[in-house]
């Protein structure tokens, strides 16, 4: 139960409550803690009397509450006559009226009336709720803070834009509104340059700007500013359409170079600012799970709706905030990374892994780390070993079932490539290994994985092993 869920009715009308401490932070909507009357794990025992408990199945309607709330009873009102009769007790004999009558067009009407209001009901649950922020009146007078200090106030100053880039528009109020559509408008090129350089670090793993945070005076200047500003005005023109941005640079010639680098290159340009060679960089956390699922052909497409709980270990949450986790069921496991439930005290631990960031703050310009964890993740995840097993069953299925056809099915849909000699000896000399296990000796690899209830069968367990190795190959994790 949440404090969030609580309504207290004081003679019938509904309270107004402040709420000041809500301790329930389970995402599931289901408390694991049992149902206390008058005693609290983080209060004292209340000392008192109580009267007249009862405990519905349901929830109430305000209707009911009200006449729930008439102390007399109903023998006694329908005693005394209906004119001495206050609003309240008259609402009371109307509902038990309601109720009981055997009226037919009456009872078919109140169960319309009752089937409408739960149908409200359940459709006001299903609609968002999100914070809203309200312009005052009239506007708070705006020091400048000398050195920053709150309590020494500056000269007055007004709400403004930077001129050099592009003055306010007389169609636009001066409030966040105004702001928002200032920013948007198209006649200077900041959110412009700013998006598209975003777009960019995204796919080289570096923008054009390197200080993706900070365009300012103390940021670095453009690696080529020429290019930036043509892709920021070809962008705004566009209609600000960013699968066509998108479009536009991955089918460059400088990103379809190939990633390649020889030890001159390196010693010169490490960080490839110069673009002499294609992108190299490690997919960013929330891609290392998509990408599972789409080789696998798991991930589930369906847009919207609530976030999800996929697979992390049960104890995680109890550790920090003594709930539950309530792991998803069915498709829920498998949509994308964007719908998955972030609590910031305690993170998805793939995602974390891979160096999300905790969402303590903004971060624009994420870090990579490579550590034996990271190894250690793409060994073991539940959901690698889905998204392998799911892998070896269409190799099955589409491939001719030896070792050749087996291993040139999985690395193609792995890797995009076709094996080199090498590789292709090496992978099969592994599937053969592995076909030639006994049963047993399957079954103990399965249960070493950390997944004893996974159901291999034998036929293919060769090509789970070698969807495995495929998965957690360093190619894989930064595509070239």
């Amino acid at each position: 139960m949440s404090a969030r869920g609580i309504r207290i009715y004081v003679n019938g009308e509904n309270a107004q409550l402040k709420l000041l401490r809500n301790n329930d932070s389970n995402p599931g909507g289901i408390s694991t803690q049992p149902f206390r009357l008058g005693a609290s794990e983080m209060a004292g025992n209340f000392n008192g009397m109580v009267d007249e408990l009862k405990v519905y199945n349901r929830v109430l309607i305000p209707d009911e509450i009200k006449a729930l709330s008439e102390p007399s009873s109903l023998q006694s009102i329908l005693a005394q006559g209906q004119d001495s009769w206050t609003p309240r007790q008259f609402h009371v004999v109307r509902t038990v009226f309601l109720e009981k009558t055997d009226h037919l067009e009456i009872r078919q009407a109140l169960e319309r009336v009752l089937t409408s209001q739960r149908l409200l009901a359940a459709f006001k649950k299903t609609l968002p709720t999100l914070m809203v922020m309200e312009e005052m009146e009239e506007a708070r007078q705006t020091h400048i803070l000398v050195r920053g200090q709150y309590d020494k106030l500056g000269e007055p100053i007004e709400a403004g834009v930077p001129s050099f880039l592009a003055e306010w528009g007389q169609e636009y109020p001066r409030n966040r509104l105004g702001l928002a559509q200032w920013l948007v408008s198209g006649k200077h090129p900041l959110t412009a340059r700013v998006f598209v350089n975003r777009i960019w670090q995204m796919l080289f793993g570096q923008g054009l700007v390197e200080t993706a945070e900070d365009f300012g005076v103390q940021g670095s200047l453009p690696s080529h500013p020429e290019l930036l500003d043509w892709l920021a005005v070809d962008f705004v023109k566009s209609g600000w359409d960013i699968k066509r941005l998108v479009k536009s640079i991955v089918s460059s010639a400088t990103y379809r170079q190939r990633s390649n680098a020889s030890v001159e290159m390196l010693s010169w340009d490490p960080g490839n600012k110069w673009l002499a060679r294609g992108p190299q960089k490690r997919l960013p956390a929330h891609f290392v799970r998509d990408q599972l699922l789409a080789i696998s052909g798991l991930k589930m497409d369906s847009i919207g709706g609530a976030p999800v709980f996929p697979y992390q270990p049960n104890d995680l949450w109890e550790e920090v905030s003594r709930k539950s986790y309530p792991e998803s069921k069915g498709e829920g496991l498998y949509r994308r990374s964007v719908y998955t439930y972030f609590k910031r005290t305690v993170a998805p631990p793939l995602m974390q892994t891979f160096d999300a960031a905790d969402r303590e703050c903004c971060i624009v310009n994420q870090h990579t780390t490579n550590t034996p964890l990271q190894a250690l993740a793409m060994l073991n995840a539940p959901i690698l070993l889905e998204a392998a097993l799911e892998l070896a069953k269409s190799a099955q299925s589409k491939a001719d079932a030896t070792a050749d056809g087996q291993v040139s099915y999985l690395f193609r849909q792995v890797l995009l490539r076709a094996p080199n000699e090498r590789e292709h000896q090496t992978l099969c000399r592994s599937f053969e290994n592995y076909q030639s296990m006994t049963s047993v000796e399957q079954e103990s690899m399965i249960v070493e994985l950390g997944k004893p209830a996974l159901r291999v069968a034998a036929e293919v367990f060769p090509s789970f092993c070698v969807s495995l190795t495929l998965l957690g190959l360093d190619e894989t994790l930064s595509p070239r």
